[in-house]
């Protein structure tokens, strides 16, 4: 289970029950519409790919941060963004 907390970062419960607390990208907020469906999104496709939770749940985050700086649901289009 996966709760996002917005500038506070997310919180995730494993399977095994361990909590794992990953903190924000710090951000110029602009909109948040589409950061949680971003956020879902990344974390699922770099689980997908292999990614160690803890460092998928990171690029969760940063990307985020990055579609909050954007006005409007404009999303992100390439990895190199977060890069």
């Amino acid at each position: 289970v996966v709760i996002t907390l917005g500038g506070n970062g997310c919180l995730c419960r494993t399977a095994d029950g361990d909590v794992l607390r990953v903190p924000a990208v710090p951000a110029a907020v602009a909109d948040t519409i589409g950061a949680g469906d971003t956020h879902a999104g990344m974390l699922l496709g770099c689980l997908y790919q292999g990614m160690a939770l803890d460092a998928a749940l990171g690029m969760a985050n940063r990307a985020a941060a990055a579609v909050v700086a954007r006005h409007g649901a404009d999303i992100l289009r390439t990895l190199e963004e977060l890069l």
